[in-house]
């Protein structure tokens, strides 16, 4: 019996448990290989119908181990790995997962920081070359055998062991989360962010189950790369003859307007979008007061005005009849406690970020006459006026946490909350757009 040899003139192969043999190590036919198993992937990943944070997750773990192993055995550059992680982001917006204009950086931070997780493969490379060229030069002094490795690999191979320079260190994270914020239009929302609760970036979590395509939609809408008037007139610099709002012809159309301030919207999208918030805030103080045992999704639920059993009544969007007329006498929720003999006068708003801490502040002076009127006529000992404030980007003060421990409102219901308003944002402004 003759065993076959290989031809090392024609580099033959053969595959031994799934991996080329060779006696030729063909370096560049190897990246191809690599590179192909990679975007190969990636497509795989993209096209399932995962949400936007288990893609992520898909690709860090199943796509980006291919070329973690060949890091500091094949010899990739700085433009190689520039070049895959372009070609990753082409790839999610074909898939409708990253705008082309929206922040590069905001990809690339932890999904608590408000970005979207991905591995950095530029980042990645240098660190697994450098932690390798560590490994070796720490070993050289104990061992004889490294020090000879380190002697011999004069540019044998990728790490180059006989050149003691380190790898460029690309971007840490806090450099990555300053240089989103430096910037003049995408670092608008990263400036609210930082002032904001930690919970602002929930909605980027698993658990919130969002769509890529929507979670893609919604980040580029927090980065006002959408294309309004404004934004085509005074940053793609078109020939349009204005920047006036298509809908109520009033102010610049910026995404701020569309999603919080054309007077046109007011009285049908963005009351839409409150009363939903309102109906998860009314059914959980409902259920959790025994007014009702309803389970259903709260875009089908329908508030009864009145709820009432022996301890508590819950009013739904009621007027409440004073002894004196008042500006403000109609807050979205109230809710009596019969016991305790004390109110609460709950309302809902969904303005721009900026506009937060205004809001609740308005809130809180808007009902102090009717709460004075209330704790007089009801002869309570209490009344207290509870603004549930989150952005339409889903930005969420901290203050909005040591108002609602007077409702005893969960964190899971801000969340509800926060999620149904950028679901909301998404349709207000799709909406709006293809007016």
């Amino acid at each position: 019996m003759v065993l076959p040899t290989l031809d090392q003139s024609t580099n033959e192969m053969y595959k031994y448990l799934g991996v080329k043999q060779a006696l030729v190590f063909n370096k560049s036919e190897a990246k191809d290989s690599v590179i192909n198993t990679y975007t190969t992937r990636l497509k795989k990943i993209l096209a399932t119908s995962l949400n936007g944070a288990n893609k992520i997750k898909g690709i860090n773990t199943w796509c980006v181990p291919i070329l973690t192993n060949s890091f500091g055995v094949l010899p990739w550059t700085q433009t190689d790995l520039q070049e895959l992680d372009r070609k990753t982001r082409v790839m999610m917006t074909q898939f409708r997962m990253h705008h082309p204009k929206a922040c590069t950086e905001r990809l690339y931070l932890s999904r608590k920081n408000g970005g979207q997780g991905l591995i950095n493969l530029e980042r990645l490379g240098n660190r697994e070359v450098k932690n390798l060229k560590a490994y070796f030069f720490k070993k050289k002094d104990s061992s004889p055998l490294h020090h000879i490795i380190i002697d011999a690999d004069d540019k044998y191979s990728s790490l180059n062991l006989k050149n003691n320079d380190m790898p460029l260190q690309v971007y840490s994270c806090a450099e990555l989360e300053e240089k989103w914020k430096q910037k003049s239009l995408h670092g608008r929302y990263k400036s609210q962010l930082d002032d904001c609760h930690s919970s602002s970036s929930d909605w980027l979590k698993p658990q919130s189950s969002i769509y890529c395509e929507t979670e893609g939609f919604i980040l580029a809408i927090q980065d006002q790369v959408i294309k309004t008037k404004n934004y085509m007139k005074h940053i793609l610099k078109l020939d349009i003859p204005d920047d006036k709002c298509r809908v109520c012809h009033q102010g610049s159309e910026t995404i701020q307007h569309i999603t919080s301030a054309c007077s046109s919207l007011a009285n049908s999208e963005y009351l839409y979008g409150h009363n939903l918030s309102a109906k998860i805030i009314h059914q959980f103080i409902g259920n959790t007061h025994g007014l009702i045992n309803n389970k259903d999704p709260h875009y089908k639920y329908d508030p009864e005005p009145v709820l009432e059993n022996e301890s508590y009544k819950l009013y739904w969007d009621t007027t409440i009849i004073t002894d004196r007329r008042l500006p403000a006498n109609r807050p979205d929720i109230v809710l009596i406690d019969k016991i305790q003999k004390n109110v609460k006068l709950i309302d809902i708003a969904h303005p721009n970020d900026h506009n937060i801490l205004i809001t609740m502040g308005e809130k809180i002076r808007k009902y102090q006459d009717l709460g004075i009127e209330i704790k007089d006529m009801w002869n309570m000992d209490k009344v207290e006026i509870v603004p549930v404030v989150v952005s339409t980007n889903g930005l969420i003060h901290p203050s909005l946490y040591e108002h609602i421990k007077k409702i005893q409102l969960p964190h899971y219901v801000i969340q509800k909350v926060q999620k149904n308003v950028l679901l909301e944002t998404c349709r207000i402004v799709r909406k709006f757009i293809s007016t």
